[in-house]
């Protein structure tokens, strides 16, 4: 038996991140900033890539500024944004409906030009 950290891995340089062990993480962040991850991984899936929402948070991650004062101002803008400055949409002035994401994959969005508004069923539709 030893005394090793669970999390602690030992990993070659040279080996490629997606083969890299696997960490879970427990975010919590705004919806609309869960809605815009899932509508940029819609945006490249209809581009042609092949790619999970932990896919583009860690590209995003890697290729992040390491300057300090840069990130400062990442994270001024991004507490000063508005909702509607998040959800990829058609018309600015809608009001945005979102809802909660289901977990697990998501079936590939149809191929188009523009990005549709998220407007989940409210519930409140006459059946």
């Amino acid at each position: 038996m030893t005394d090793k950290d669970p999390r602690e891995f030992i990993i070659d340089p040279a080996q490629l991140l997606p083969s890299c062990p696997k960490v879970q993480s427990s975010l919590f962040w705004p919806a609309p900033i869960d809605t815009r991850l899932s509508q940029l991984v819609d945006t490249a899936t209809v581009a042609g890539e092949r790619l999970s929402r932990a896919d583009l948070l860690g590209a995003l991650v890697l290729t992040a500024s390491t300057n300090g004062e840069t990130l400062g101002m990442l994270v001024r803008r991004y507490r000063s944004s508005r909702a509607g400055d998040a959800v990829l949409r058609n018309d600015p002035s809608e009001v945005i409906q979102l809802h909660d994401r289901r977990p697990g994959r998501r079936p590939a969005p149809e191929s188009s030009s523009h990005v549709d508004p998220i407007v989940p069923d409210s519930g409140h539709s006459k059946r």
